[in-house]
């Protein structure tokens, strides 16, 4: 019960009551409510609007009622009601009740609230089965109850249907089902409704088969390639006089059947032996495979009418590795090089990475109806299989002693193994560690050489089967295209053992002083060879004198290090006065700190890896070094870029000083505006805005002037913008005067921008009118 109440005024009031009556079959609860109006001095009191909502319906609504029309509410009394609400499916239930009122006043307020409904039970009976008695045609079911129920039924199909069975109220009965099929099987199952809220249970389901045919309890593992195979089964026999005819099948296909089998009545273990023919087509049928899942299908008969359809019953068939792996004698194996077998003059032996091993295996044969798939071996790390008997292995990259493993597999995948182990001699290839070319004295026709060189031996029965075949030359002028034909090195000049090959001589062949030769040498052992090439640089004479004819004068040239002078004197190297080298190109120096560059004459600074202490921001140059006694030098830098400027400073003192810049003063002449911002644009064409740089100073002239009204604002607008080059380090601003006296700022940022702002007369800010006249006159430095 609930109890809801409005406002009190002299002691008249509304009190709403609800109560509850619970329909636990139904899940429903009837809510009986009851309006009052009561108390109070007076039998008459004005009230408002009155509304009662229980679970979102309205029970009752009246508008307001004056005292003087004496009626409820205004009047005392009371009214009532009954209304329905169905409960969740879990059986829980709150409403809301809404109670709107007001005594005496004319604006109704809310009094209501909710209300928790009695919960009521909405859970099934546990319901379990058991079943007994099967016959031909009938099945005897038990069924329980966690409680007491009012209603009982069954299904033979898993509940797609159900019968009622018994309407009387307990916790347990039983019923014999009838009019069943014979052989057949059934899912059976119980339900019950529990009879304090009408909800059902119901039972696990239970695979129930009537009486008819033989039934197989059991089948044992049949191992097809025992000598003597048996099918043992237990089976259940309802009638001695059944016959039985037994299928074994993989898959849908029949394999065999035996026929006429009888056994006596009841449960017993039963053995069936295969005959040879039998046992035959078993084995046929699994040839590729070790095992599988047969059906073994019953059929029984009475007389010659089938009691039904066959029972079938899964059953393992195996083979065994110990009856059906492949046979399996032996193998050979021998090296197939040619060249390997000549030098090691046994076909057991092999070289390393060399000799091709080929295996030859013996005939196979396989067992119990399985065939022979492939063949396989192992030897290091080589494998290979193929479906023949002869095996191509190919080299062997391991030396030592090594296993072959040869294996035979059949179609069932049993496989017989066999292991060998066979000699790999160590072997690398021959390879030249050291070789050197020179020309006598550096200048002369004939040479020197010398090569060393590793070489490995072939070890059979401790004895070296290898060694040098030969080692040759061969040689082309660097400018031509083709090398010569090899030529020997005498035998008798080589110093030859079983690791080591070295060649030295101080004669060994004469080239052309004048030209520079590339020559290969290439050295072989029995199995490989190695060839390095070598550069023999041209003979450089210490002095060269050459007399010529150049534009029909005979002219004469001296070189100094240089075979071939095109000028009257042409050193290659440094040249030197005094102690000091001439001028002349050094090198690169990149990367190099300037203050430890003091080899004279010029270099070359590409700025690609920048080096400390050169001219700050000059980039790309020439940097010329020149000495002077007691150690000082002076170091003049050109830059490429930077309108070829030219820095410069000395060492003095053990110090350098800071570097000195001298840029040509390059103009560029007056480059006039074209392009304006925001509305500005050129005064007049006589006036319009230019620019120039001379030397690091940017000029800037002319006049602007505004295209429609500008509010007075402390904002600079951008008029135009200075290119890169034409822009200053630092803003540059300046109080200009416009029209009528008038002042203003302009301003040159370092984006380039020139700006004009904060007009003003008379120290106000005032806004520019269209056609104002805005006067430049800049300079400035850039850098």
């Amino acid at each position: 019960m609930a109890t809801y109440k409005s406002n009190t005024y002299q002691g008249r009031y509304l009190q709403l009551v609800v109560t509850e009556k619970v329909n636990s079959a139904s899940n429903t609860s009837a809510l009986s409510w009851t309006l009052t109006s009561t108390g109070g001095s007076s039998n008459f009191y004005s009230i408002a609007p009155t509304k009662v909502t229980i679970n979102g319906t309205t029970v009752y609504n009246k508008g307001a009622t004056s005292w003087d029309t004496e009626v409820f509410p205004a009047k005392k009394g009371s009214i009532s009601g009954t209304i329905n609400v169905t409960h969740n499916t879990d059986g829980k239930k709150t409403v809301s009740i809404g109670f709107s009122t007001a005594v005496y006043y004319g604006t109704a307020s809310e009094y209501g609230g909710s209300m928790a409904l009695t919960n009521i039970d909405r859970t099934a009976p546990t319901v379990s089965m058991t079943y007994s008695s099967v016959t031909v045609s009938s099945i005897v079911v038990s069924a329980s109850s966690s409680t007491t129920c009012d209603r009982w039924y069954y299904s033979t199909d898993n509940g797609s249907t159900w019968t009622l069975f018994d309407s009387t109220e307990g916790t347990a009965k039983s019923y014999t089902i009838t009019g069943l099929s014979s052989n057949t099987q059934y899912t059976v199952k119980v339900k019950a409704r529990k009879k304090s809220n009408q909800v059902e249970g119901q039972s696990a389901a239970f695979l129930v088969k009537t009486l008819g045919g033989t039934v197989i309890n059991s089948a044992d593992t049949i191992t097809a390639d025992n000598s003597t195979v048996t099918i043992t089964l237990n089976t259940t026999v309802m009638n001695a006089s059944y016959t039985h005819n037994l299928s074994v099948m993989n898959g849908n296909s029949v394999i065999f059947t035996i026929s006429g089998i009888s056994w006596s009545a009841g449960t017993a273990t039963r053995t069936i032996t295969l005959t040879a023919a039998q046992r035959t087509a078993l084995l046929a049928a699994m040839s590729s495979v070790k095992s599988f899942t047969a059906t073994l299908s019953l059929q029984t008969l009475n007389g010659s009418s089938s009691m039904g359809g066959p029972f079938t019953f899964p059953c393992t068939v195996q083979t065994t590795a110990a009856n059906s792996a492949p046979l399996f004698s032996g193998f050979s194996f021998s090296d197939t090089n040619a060249t390997t077998l000549g030098i090691t003059g046994d076909s057991s032996k092999l070289v390393q990475n060399y000799s091709s091993l080929t295996i030859v295996c013996d005939e196979a044969t396989a067992q119990n109806g399985a065939s022979i798939v492939s063949y396989s071996s192992v030897c290091a790390d080589v494998s290979k299989s193929g479906s023949g008997t002869t095996i191509d292995m190919g080299s062997i990259s391991k030396s030592g002693t090594q296993v072959i493993t040869v294996t035979v597999t059949d179609s069932r995948g049993y496989s017989a193994v066999l292991t060998q182990n066979v000699e790999v001699s160590a072997y690398v290839d021959i390879w030249i560690d050291s070789y050197a070319i020179r020309r006598a004295n550096g200048v002369d026709a004939l040479t020197q050489a010398e090569i060393s060189a590793n070489i490995s031996e072939i070890l059979i029965a401790d004895v070296n089967k290898n060694g040098l075949v030969s080692l040759q030359y061969r040689c082309k002028k660097n400018n031509e295209e083709n090398y010569s034909d090899y030529t020997s090195i005498p035998a008798e000049d080589i110093t030859v053992t079983d690791t080591k090959i070295t060649f030295n001589s101080d004669g060994f062949a004469s080239f052309d002083a004048d030209f520079t030769y590339n020559i290969q040498f290439t050295i072989s052992d029995k199995l490989s060879s190695n060839t390095v090439t070598a550069t023999l640089p041209r003979g450089i004479p210490t002095l060269r004198y050459l007399r010529k004819y150049v534009d029909g004068e005979r002219q004469e040239f001296w070189g100094v290090f240089n075979p071939a002078p095109t000028r009257a004197w042409d050193v290659t190297g440094d040249v030197g006065m005094n102690g000091y080298n001439v001028m002349g190109y050094v090198r690169t120096v990149d990367g190099e700190d300037f203050d430890n560059i003091n080899d004279t004459g010029i270099h070359l600074y590409t700025a690609q890896t920048a080096s400390d202490n050169a001219p700050a921001g000059a980039g790309a140059g020439l940097l010329e070094v020149l000495a002077a006694a007691g150690g000082n030098l002076i170091q003049r830098f050109t830059a490429f870029g930077d309108g070829n400027a030219i820095y410069t400073r000395v060492y003095i003192n053990t110090a350098w000083t800071a570097w000195s810049v001298f840029q040509s003063q390059q103009d560029t002449g007056w480059i006039e505006v074209t392009e304006f911002q925001n509305n500005f644009e050129a005064y007049s064409d006589t006036t319009a805005p230019r620019y120039r740089k001379i030397g690091n100073t940017v000029y800037v002239t002319g006049a602007c002037t505004a295209t429609n009204t500008i509010a007075a604002s402390t904002t600079d607008y951008p008029m135009f913008i200075l290119p890169e080059g034409f822009r200053p380090t630092i803003e540059v601003d300046i109080n200009g005067h416009s029209s009528s006296y008038s002042g203003y700022l302009g301003r040159v940022r370092t984006d380039g921008a020139v700006t004009f702002g904060r007009l003003e007369s008379g120290g106000v800010g005032i806004a520019t009118s269209s056609n104002v006249w805005i006067p430049l006159d800049y300079s400035f430095p850039v850098d």
